[in-house]
């Protein structure tokens, strides 16, 4: 074997062994997203929180054929998602406002609430100005799908809507959420 052939060799060894690698460490992230706790189970059945906060799914998203971070597979709730960690609730929410930024067209909190929130099912006026209210994002306001400032700011505000103010909203699960963007 000559020498370029061994060069190539051996690049071929390494880029296969870094691949390897990526995909087992991506396995490993979500086998260890869906890991529940026994705290975790227990926390599905306390009536005393809000349903939000109860599945670790802060802003009420549907049960959908989305196989989110963290998502629960064995889901008790029936309607709604459930997450292993309240950070992976917040992430789905996030990246559900991106998608309607980005792919619906959504941009303004306005408008963001008016498809979260529709009329027939809430009070999408109210919603709207108390997400304003605590965010001080004009209801025109354009949300930028990549500002950490304001999506972390306005799903804050959007799950003291869904679940009420107490508990308040768990501000570092947000910023977690964030980071496994």
């Amino acid at each position: 074997m000559n020498r370029t052939n061994r060069i190539i060799l051996s690049s071929t060894v390494v880029s296969a062994g870094i691949v390897l690698s990526l995909v087992l460490a991506l396995l490993v992230r979500y086998l260890l997203a869906r890991r529940i706790s026994d705290t975790t189970m227990k926390q599905f059945s306390n009536s005393n929180l809000p349903r939000g906060y109860r599945n670790n799914n802060p802003l009420n998203l549907r049960i959908s054929p989305n196989r989110w971070l963290g998502k629960v597979t064995d889901n008790t709730d029936g309607t709604f998602e459930q997450f292993s960690e309240m950070k992976y609730g917040y992430r789905a929410a996030i990246k559900t406002i991106q998608t309607y930024i980005n792919k619906y067209g959504c941009r303004t909190l306005e408008q963001i609430i008016s498809r979260w929130a529709p009329a027939n099912e809430n009070n999408t006026a109210a919603y709207i100005a108390n997400v304003s209210h605590r965010t001080g994002f004009a209801p025109s306001a354009t949300i930028d799908p990549h500002s950490r400032t304001q999506l972390t700011a306005l799903v804050a505000a959007m799950s003291v809507s869904e679940n009420g103010s107490t508990p308040a909203p768990d501000l570092s699960a947000i910023q977690d959420g964030w980071n496994t963007l």
